[in-house]
């Protein structure tokens, strides 16, 4: 039987002026707790930033090619998502904030660790500022360890969802603070750049990224905050190992009560086909996943983790499809990586899931320019295709991209001769450079205002966001990938569980039913 027992209830009936949403919540919790419902030890959330069905979807038709192709897992190595599609309890999850019809990350990350809805850019506190009680907190209380692990900033959105007080997301400075000061047992992302002090820069605490940075320009090195507070110092004094590289990350040497702060970029962490290209020395969201699981399992109390592949949401924002296709490969593998720890462990819950979904992309197809493909059929008839539905080697294609387009926008600075370059160096297209200056534009002065005709450009947040919408669009014949926005979606995503507890996700729930859920379900 669960433990959301009826003294946990009460408080759900002292506030008559509790929203809608929170009241089917509860009364859905309660449902939970007069079942026969075996609550866990522990409880990992994956939340796949931006991983809406569509950035699925790419994933699984990608599987599907590289099986045909003969270079994909046999039938009994189905990817992960076609597992929990086709075995796991299934539901689906309504993402709008408060007042508005999309989220940002933050809304949604504060519905779901916090249980109620608020306005986007605000952490932690609901639409009228209020603060706001999460479920890391709560498992801090029953005297669980607790971890946070992602691909962007420790401090970004989602992570700081789980732990965070502030109206504004942007924030990271005063994030990092309210990190140390929760106390979380493992933090490993980005971020190193908003722990040091003003006075500072990322140079002097990891060769790594100061190499980086060099070969960035010297773009990214400086410090994010606003004081010379040296967080990095703090967190040593209040026990936390600290660890900037994948090889400091293996070796490291946690006792039982070490807390673990991995900081391996001075913002986001790099996407992961630029890691393997340029960035070596980052560790894999999977990588980051086992380190954090083999920490929190030496505690018998049990713990909550938080793993979030963020860096969908941004191969997303910047329509690289070939830079979506390697964040949820990355995502998959480290939900795998969960799975097998909680079947082996017989006491956790996993729940896997999105706080929204970004870009809208999807396999389409086009009207052929060619002659239509013909087919002779049996009896007589000939069949007859007067579009290109997209064959199957056409999601092969994105695997031949190494370095993502914002990567490579970075490394032209708007030099088409360069962008041209990187593109017959890191990807398999067929590309010239009329194609880099359609991307790129014209030249602007540094005086000269940005103005564009293309209706499009305001559903993309930055000049280098849209830029690289422009490299997607040029592409799109080959990729056979077609793009709907820079921004996100308002549509339900999917959540899928297994272990203990795991057929309550089955139907449509509100993102703030999530805390709910994980708290009846820990013990």
């Amino acid at each position: 039987m669960s433990r959301f027992n009826q003294k946990t209830l009460k408080f759900s009936f002292v506030n008559s002026r509790q929203t809608l949403s929170t009241t089917v919540c509860l009364l859905l919790i309660f449902v939970l707790s007069v079942q026969p419902v075996t609550a866990a030890k522990n409880v990992i959330l994956l939340i796949g930033d931006g991983m809406g069905f569509q950035a699925i979807s790419i994933l699984m038709t990608y599987e599907k090619a590289q099986l045909l192709s003969g270079k994909g897992r046999d039938e009994k190595g189905t990817g992960v998502f076609t597992k929990l599609m086709a075995t796991a309890p299934t539901g689906f999850l309504k993402t709008n904030p408060l007042r508005y019809v999309v989220t940002d990350s933050a809304a949604a990350a504060t519905a779901m660790a916090c249980g109620k809805k608020t306005l986007p850019t605000v952490l932690g506190k609901d639409g009228k500022g209020n603060p706001l009680k999460s479920v890391l907190k709560y498992a801090q209380d029953m005297g669980k360890k607790t971890g946070l692990v992602s691909t962007h900033c420790i401090t970004d959105a989602t992570p700081g969802g789980f732990y965070a007080q502030v109206t504004t997301r942007n924030d990271h400075h005063i994030v990092a603070q309210q990190l140390l000061a929760t106390g979380v047992d493992v933090a490993l992302g980005g971020g190193l750049k908003y722990f040091i002090p003003a006075s500072a820069d990322v140079a002097a605490f990891s060769a790594d990224m100061a190499a980086a940075v060099k070969a960035n320009g010297g773009y990214g090195g400086s410090s994010g905050r606003k004081d010379n507070l040296n967080l990095v110092e703090e967190a040593k004094l209040k026990g936390y190992k600290i660890v900037h590289n994948e090889t400091q990350l293996s070796e490291v040497f946690l006792n039982k009560n070490d807390k673990l702060l991995g900081l391996f970029s001075p913002h986001h962490m790099s996407f992961e086909i630029d890691r393997r290209t340029l960035d070596k020395w980052q560790p894999s969201l999977d990588t980051m996943t086992e380190k954090a699981l083999s920490t929190l399992d030496k505690h018998e109390e049990g713990f909550f983790l938080m793993v979030e592949g963020a860096s969908i949401d941004s191969a997303g924002h910047y329509n690289d499809a070939a830079a979506i296709l390697g964040e949820t490969k990355a995502f998959a593998a480290a939900v795998e990586t969960c799975l097998d720890y909680a079947k082996k462990d017989g006491d956790t819950l996993v729940i896997v899931t999105a706080d929204h979904e970004t870009g809208i992309p999807a396999f389409s197809y086009k009207k052929l320019r060619t002659q239509p493909a013909k087919q002779p059929f049996v009896d007589g008839d000939e069949w007859e295709q007067g579009y290109d539905s997209i064959a199957y080697d056409r999601p092969l294609v994105l695997d031949g991209q190494k370095l993502s387009f914002m990567r490579m926008f970075y490394r032209a600075n708007r030099d088409p001769e360069k962008l041209f370059a990187d593109m017959k160096k890191y990807t398999d297209y067929e590309y010239d450079l009329d194609m880099a200056k359609i991307a790129l534009g014209k030249r602007l002065a540094p005086d000269e205002k940005v103005h564009y005709d293309d209706p499009m450009y305001e559903y993309y947040k930055a000049n280098t966001i849209y830029f690289c919408g422009k490299i997607a669009r040029t592409l799109t014949a080959q990729t056979g990938v077609t793009w709907a926005t820079g921004h996100h979606g308002g549509t339900p995503v999917p959540i899928f569980a297994a272990g203990k507890g795991a057929n309550a996700v089955r139907g449509l729930h509100d993102n703030t039913w999530i805390h709910y859920y994980i708290r009846s379900m820990l013990r």
